[in-house]
């Protein structure tokens, strides 16, 4: 079985996803994977009879685990007894925790608005890992993605084994208690205490990679810093790897060994240091690996007959391990990251043979990790880093040489003297800031990023079997720089990905969900026009308090918007309709128009302006993005699609809500109408001016206001469906019950966002479906 391990890593993985997915297809794949067993590695009957008894197990395994996936809370509890982990956060007002529920073998996700500073500061100080409190609130099922490839919450946390989240509306903290420590729950509040400890102590940037490199813990990173480094490529640098991990253990050994402690004795204390090491570093799934590879080795040479395990075999082992203990770990990215980089990296070690500098060694080993994570980081993060070959070249080294060790040093000589680790931590902190504003400069150079989209399943084999057979035949040439002549197949698959949306004959309007706000997004069939009506935003209320403030507050632009549109693969918006200056309406655009190219604004026409539309127009002059100013009477076409403003009317008094742009559309077969926030004042005087305006679909205006789509309204345009756009459980109230009665009085389909998520109109010439992320 030596050097044949690698093939039994796909039928573990191939029996879970069967039993997770869909039997059928994943257990013809495992017949498929057999034949090729059979035929091209010369298998014989009892090595297939162990990858097939393999693929059994985990199909049971997995089976297992989904039926012992359960909860045994009603949802009608309101008090538990908690016991805190690892996992607790503050951030602000907010105290985030995954805990447990005593008594139970369960966990809640809980959130609780911290009332005062002090308590704050209590909670900060008390709250640690194995920490036991009485607690009451309300409890709830975890939120589903409202908008496409949103980020599934539930699904998150029903693969921790978490069915519930706890709105917590008071924690009892004169009844906080120790519970009995076990050793996982000791070495969880070493590592909160000693990153604590970095917080408080250490200047901000050198906390930030610290906390990161020593305790696995990234809550300190500031997240432009972030944002930074991951346009760059370089996020997973910000993370304890398995190099780093290598690195640890390999000193630890040699330093044992020199003064002299044997290497059995050695070999001993690694098989101690590598789980605790693991735990205290918040058990990542690259930490985990590479602690599991290294046991595996360090097990091989303790072994009779000093057998030494390869790196395959190793990795092999290491993932069907990993897989049973934790068999949801297949849909976590960092263990599909760490776990595909690795296999290619083994996989390509012929390759890599055949450069001996030390640049050309990295510069090839950066290309093989990333072509080979590039599927999965297309999948969730949907864009590609162009300048992330380089960058790795110039950060790996120094993080792996220079701050690493630096950081541990200081850490270490700082809790004996912070005199004495003074000008050191001084010297850290200069050269880890000059570190983030390189990033920050290689952050910001024009396309150094390249928006691409999430893959379709099919577009993903696609690029699988490109990427495997690139490796194939680069290892096959004698010539390591031949690789120019196989390079089309690299660019093939990235071409058709980039240039889907040229190709297809389907458009779309989809009014996003941005919770109370609104947005709407039009594409147009073959990428003829992309258009985006209003982009939400964060309405914020009056001055937050210091200790409130939080250190990545939810915005809608850049945690909602962006990222729906950047999963979509769209790279510019051919004209952003800003229809007024609510923050609710136009509040996205800052983080907008900082992240995807937008060719032109159109505003309203309006003798004031609010404070927010200022910042709006000051940050397109910055980009250089040309702004309209648009009264009626302004319009174009693409095609088959008109598009004409009907409002805001310049003769008319300026009123914020009813001089909204309004935009009277025809495409996909259907007339359509946005109204922005207008008012029945603002609807009036259009029919008055538009006696025949008709649409067969009306974005209600304002939200559904009760001061909005009057009688008259939806009398004159007689829709067919109306949209509306509002929060879940918003403040305001709406959709008014009034204007829903109205609507159903003449039977017009309603969509609501707060109810049904986005909504979707895909068509094909004059023909189309609705469809909405929620049913």
């Amino acid at each position: 079985m030596k050097g044949k391990l690698i093939y039994f890593a796909p039928p573990s993985l191939l029996g879970l996803l069967a039993a997770f997915e869909n039997v059928y297809l994943f257990t013809l794949l495992m017949a498929a994977f057999s034949l090729f067993l059979v035929k091209r590695k010369n298998f014989r009957a009892p090595q297939i009879g162990v990858a097939c008894l393999l693929f059994v197990i985990f199909f049971i395994a997995g089976k297992t685990a989904v039926l012992q996936n359960e909860t045994s809370i009603n949802g009608h509890e309101n008090r538990f007894q908690l016991i805190f982990n690892q996992e607790t956060k503050v951030d602000g007002d907010v105290l985030q925790a995954h805990a447990a529920v005593s008594g139970r073998h369960e966990k809640i996700a809980l959130r609780y608005y911290i009332a005062t500073e002090q308590e704050q500061e209590f909670i900060r100080a008390n709250i640690m890992p194995g920490t036991k409190c009485s607690a009451y609130g309300e409890l709830s099922r975890p939120a589903l993605p409202t908008n496409l490839n949103a980020f599934n919450y539930r699904d998150f946390l029903y693969r921790k084994g978490i069915f519930w989240t706890f709105e917590a509306a008071k924690i009892d903290l004169q009844s906080c208690t120790r519970a009995k420590p076990t050793p996982f729950s000791f070495l969880q509040s070493i590592r909160q205490k000693g990153t604590a400890y970095i917080d408080r102590h250490f200047p901000e940037a050198t906390a930030q990679v610290s906390a990161a490199l020593i305790f696995g813990d990234r809550n300190l990173y500031n997240p432009e810093t972030m944002k930074n480094y991951q346009a760059v490529g370089i996020i997973h640098l910000l993370a304890i790897s398995g190099l780093q991990v290598a690195l640890l253990a390999g000193m630890i050994f040699i330093c044992g060994v020199r003064v002299g402690i044997t290497r059995e004795k050695m070999i001993n204390a690694l098989f101690l240091f590598l789980p605790v090491y693991a735990i205290l570093t918040g058990a990542s799934p690259s930490v985990n690996r590479s602690c599991l590879m290294l046991l595996l080795v360090l097990a091989s040479m303790k072994i009779k007959g000093k057998y030494k395990i390869s790196p395959a075999d190793a990795i092999s082992l290491a993932f069907v391990i990993y897989l049973a203990i934790s068999p949801f770990a297949i849909y976590y990215a960092g263990f599909q990251l760490s776990f595909v980089v690795s296999f290619f990296l083994v996989a390509s070690s012929r390759i890599l043979s055949r450069f001996h500098g030390p640049i050309s060694q990295l510069v090839a080993v950066s290309f093989v990790a990333q072509l080979g994570s590039l599927p999965i980081l297309l999948y969730h993060f949907y864009e590609l880093s162009l300048i992330s070959l380089f960058a790795n070249v110039l950060f790996v080294p120094f993080f792996s040489a220079v701050l690493l060790p630096l950081t541990l040093i200081i850490f270490l000589l700082h809790l004996l003297s912070a005199t004495l680790a003074g000008p050191l931590l001084f010297f850290l902190n200069l050269i880890i800031e000059t570190s983030d504003q390189l990033a920050n400069i290689l952050s910001s150079i024009p396309f150094s990023t390249f928006t691409l989209g999430r893959p379709s399943w099919l577009l993903l084999l696609f690029y699988l079997v490109t990427i495997v057979s690139f490796f194939l035949l680069w290892e096959k040439m004698s010539d390591r720089w031949q690789i120019t002549r196989i390079i089309w197949l690299i660019i093939i698959p990235l071409t058709v990905h980039s240039m889907s949306h040229y190709i297809s004959p389907a458009g779309e309007v989809t009014f996003i969900d941005v919770g109370q706000g609104d947005s709407s997004l039009i594409i147009l069939p073959n990428a003829r026009g992309t258009y985006l009506i209003d982009t939400g935003g964060t309405v914020r209320f009056g001055e937050t308090e210091q200790w409130r403030q939080k250190k990545d507050p939810f915005e809608v632009g850049s945690d909602v918007l962006v990222p729906f549109l950047k999963s979509k693969g769209i790279r510019q918006i051919d004209k952003l309709i800003l229809t007024h200056g609510d923050a609710d309406h136009l509040g996205g655009a800052l983080s907008l128009i900082g992240e995807i190219k937008v060719a032109e604004i159109l505003m309203p026409q309006a003798p004031d302006r609010a404070e927010l539309e200022r910042q709006v127009i000051a940050a397109a002059v910055k980009e250089k993005v040309p702004i309209k100013f648009v009264t009626e009477g302004m319009g174009w076409n693409k095609g088959t699609a008109a598009f004409d403003i009907i409002s805001p009317d310049p003769a008319a008094p300026f009123e914020r809500n009813n001089s909204s742009i309004v935009v009277r559309a025809h495409f996909g077969g259907l007339d359509w109408l946005f109204t922005g926030d207008l008012e029945a004042e603002g609807e009036e005087l259009l029919l008055r001016k538009h006696r025949d305006l008709h649409a067969d679909v009306l974005k209600a205006g304002h939200h559904g206001s009760k001061t909005s789509t009057s009688e008259p309204f939806i009398n004159q345009l007689q829709p067919k469906a109306a949209i509306i756009s509002a929060g879940r459980k918003n403040r305001f109230g709406h959709p008014h019950p009034e204007v829903v009665a109205r609507l159903e009085d003449r039977n017009i389909k309603i969509f609501r966002t707060d109810q049904q998520g986005a909504i979707t109109y895909t068509f094909r010439g004059n023909s189309g479906t609705f469809s909405s992320v929620l049913p």
